[in-house]
């Protein structure tokens, strides 16, 4: 498990410095920093409290999906949540993830599994938000190709298309059951199990959205999520040029969420840079301008995170140099469970009626 991590550690840090390589030979370095002293930082707390903001849907929406496993507050999942971003902030491998699963599994009294259904689904629904954004600021882009604005258009149509079929697994999930188990049993153990637990964490996760009014309104915070995120990364760009179009900042949110999901350093430096940079080429903006603006966003919502981070883990009693033995741990067990369900779901296949193996002592 050690190398794993060390493994990704390196892979991610190897990805961080070549992105910020390419991000930065594109610039003048003295030119950056002239724009960032010239630039407009009194937008610092309009991006702040915009920014903020979203963090309050967002546990808003968690709340959502955690209420058939526990019922807890806003405020309640607020916590755990941030301790994930903190997490993404100063630990490798998106172990942040992993970290607000722990906290939230230990402090919720619930499994591991069931919280990471949750945020399965979380994911499923930033993705679809993340599309509909990204393809309509492809729509928008000035003189895009046509490919370009037909792969726009296609994303957009596609993440409708998933929300759709999202709907309908989560309202008529037992029925799909039986046929998916079907298909199942004509394909190799292995990629058996792993497709019903996945399926079984995708529906668990979905329980809450059964009724067509908990789904609309996870979607509808999703999408406010993301269009907030989008007029923290605007109102950065405004903060170092002029008369910025909202289509730019579409595009830079898609290009940053790309960016974030791949190997990279904790705070995932290079990255936001390259996607900044290269999200901003269609329009008037220099690349100059664009690394800096990516500065702005990036350390203001950076140190922010980090110190409402900080204050979480004393608040959860977590030790600093405990919390990667904690995130690795959760991902461990959780590995675990996954492998000891996926083995229960074949063996309940291939025994109709016989009743549920016993588990195995270690």
């Amino acid at each position: 498990m050690v190398k794993k991590q060390t493994l990704l550690l390196w892979l991610g840090i190897l990805v961080s410095v070549a992105a910020l390589y390419f991000a930065v030979r594109a610039v003048d370095v003295g030119t950056v920093a002239d724009a960032l002293l010239t630039a407009d930082w009194r937008l610092t707390v309009p991006i702040l409290i915009v920014y903020w903001v979203h963090f309050g849907f967002r546990a808003w929406r968690w709340r959502i999906l955690l209420y058939p496993i526990k019922r807890v507050g806003t405020g309640e999942a607020f916590g755990p949540m941030m301790l994930g971003f903190f997490g993404n902030n100063v630990l490798p491998a998106h172990m942040g993830e992993f970290l607000r699963m722990f906290v939230a599994a230990h402090h919720f009294k619930v499994t591991n599994a069931a919280v990471l259904a949750t945020l399965v689904v979380e994911r499923v629904l930033d993705m679809v938000a993340v599309a509909v954004l990204f393809g309509l600021g492809i729509a928008l882009a000035p003189a895009a190709p046509e490919v370009v604005t037909a792969i726009g258009y296609a994303v957009t149509l596609s993440a409708l298309g998933g929300a759709v079929l999202v709907f309908l697994y989560a309202r008529f999930m037992d029925r799909w059951r039986p046929a998916i188990e079907k298909v199942c049993r004509t394909l190799p153990e292995g990629p058996c199990g792993w497709l019903l637990y996945n399926l079984d964490a995708f529906g668990h996760g979905l329980l809450a959205l059964k009724h067509r009014q908990n789904l609309g309104v996870a979607l509808a915070h999703s999408m406010v999520v993301w269009v907030l995120i989008g007029g923290t990364i605007h109102l950065s760009l405004m903060a170092v040029a002029d008369a910025v179009p909202v289509s730019a900042s579409l595009l830079v949110l898609g290009a940053t969420v790309f960016a974030v999901t791949l190997p990279a350093a904790p705070g995932f430096f290079g990255s936001i840079q390259l996607a900044f940079l290269l999200a901003l080429k269609p329009y008037a903006i220099s690349a100059d301008a664009a690394i800096a603006a990516s500065v702005v966003f990036h350390v203001i919502t950076y140190v922010s995170v980090t110190v409402v981070g900080l204050y979480y883990v004393g608040q959860f009693g977590l030790k600093w140099r405990a919390m990667r033995a904690q995130a690795e741990q959760a991902m461990v067990e959780s590995e675990h469970e996954a492998h000891d369900r996926a083995e229960q779901l074949i063996h309940d296949i291939e025994n109709p009626g016989a009743g549920s193996r016993p588990r195995e002592e270690p």
